[in-house]
């Protein structure tokens, strides 16, 4: 009987001194766990990234969970202002606190010319992987950001913001057949104003949207097309080199020479627009000349600012509108008989309208032209 009272007491002793090691054990582990667990590392490598003006390692540094679109350029450029409105002569680091539930540490930059100084806060989120017992810490800009964003796009096309593709595993997307569209949706966005793009093989919509409400959606207007960056400078490049052969026919006489009439793939109907817009232009160039006076030519022909704008439509081609003013003065030779130069000048204001027809094997073929002129027609003798 003593012998069984005795070793049920042990088992109690054995018990408690295993409860109470386990005890110290996590006391200890929680200890531990508090004193490494906290993001005074994180907050120096990023003041040091931004001393340095390191907008990479800064980005990095952010916290951005699933389905929030911090944005690299909108993000990095709102540092490089604060980092270039701030004068560091020294600096002090404060310990991590807490406030509002997240570890918080200031960062208080003194210039010592106008003994002032400044406060940078940054707040900071915990980030657990799987079973991970000490947290990795990412500084919290949720302040920054704007909750339940969407943005929708016809269904094929590519999203882009600032330049940047948008994967499906950046954002929440969904497709709906009806309207042929897709939504990316997005639980938060970094605050401000963007480039957005929907992009496709041959055309692409361009917006600029400002974010700042919640709940914004961004749609992209199907009617808005224009040609995407590959076709725009293929067209760009065959009309700029047609319009300056166009105006040295003009200017010389030429008429529908072959040169200008190889921009039209061999369309006779089409080269006959072409010769009507070409002696009309002549008309703007030059005075009707009369059997007294020896005969005008070009002597200065300068064009303005020329703006373009491009449409796609949806039977598979482009229309595209130069609309420009060009100067010039015709002048004659001095005529032996009357002593006297013979010159006009003016300005033209032109509409120029071209349409491109795009091919099976992905080419571009010119396939019709129109061209408004508004003249102002000046007449001077010397």
């Amino acid at each position: 009987m003593i012998k069984k009272i005795i070793n049920s007491n042990i088992v109690r002793l054995i018990g408690a001194l295993l409860f109470l090691t386990v005890c110290a054990v996590i006391g200890a582990g929680l200890s531990y766990v508090n004193y490494e667990s906290n993001p005074t590392d994180e907050a120096v490598a990023y003041f040091k990234a931004f001393l340095a003006q390191d907008y990479d390692t800064i980005y990095g540094l952010v916290n951005q969970p699933k389905n929030t679109y911090i944005n690299k350029t909108a993000y990095t450029d709102r540092v490089k202002k604060i980092r270039e409105s701030i004068v560091i002569d020294s600096y002090e680091i404060s310990e991590p606190y807490k406030e509002n539930g997240k570890k918080t540490v200031d960062i208080i930059c003194n210039n010592e010319t106008t003994e002032t100084n400044q406060t940078i806060k940054l707040v900071f989120d915990e980030v657990k992987h799987g079973m991970q017992i000490i947290p990795d810490y990412k500084v919290d800009i949720s302040k920054m950001l704007v909750k339940n964003v969407n943005f929708v796009v016809p269904t094929g096309d590519a999203l882009y913001i600032n330049g940047e593709v948008v994967t499906k595993d950046m954002a929440k997307v969904t497709t709906d057949a009806n309207t042929n569209t897709d939504t990316y949706h997005f639980d938060k966005i970094l605050y401000g104003a963007y480039d957005a793009n929907a992009i496709n093989r041959y055309s692409q919509i361009d917006l600029k949207p400002e974010i700042i409400q919640e709940g914004t959606t961004i749609n992209f207007d199907a009617t808005a097309y224009h040609a995407n960056l590959e076709f725009e400078e293929k067209i760009k490049a065959n009309a700029d080199n047609m319009i300056t052969q166009f105006y040295v026919n003009a200017r010389e006489k030429k008429g529908n020479n072959k040169e200008l009439k190889a921009y039209f793939a061999n369309d006779k109907k089409l080269q006959k627009k072409v010769d009507k817009y070409l002696k009309e232009t002549e008309e703007v160039l030059y005075w009707p000349e009369t059997k007294n006076i020896d005969k005008y030519s070009v002597v200065s022909f300068e064009p303005g600012e020329v703006t373009h704008n491009s449409v796609y439509n949806n039977n598979n081609t482009f229309t595209v509108t130069y609309d420009f003013v060009y100067t010039y003065v015709s002048s004659t030779d001095t005529a032996i008989y009357t002593s006297y130069v013979y010159s006009i000048g003016g300005s033209c204001k032109t509409k120029m309208t071209l349409t491109y027809t795009l091919n099976e094997d992905q080419t571009l073929t010119l396939t019709d032209i129109k061209v408004k002129n508004k003249n102002q027609k000046e007449k001077g003798e010397d």
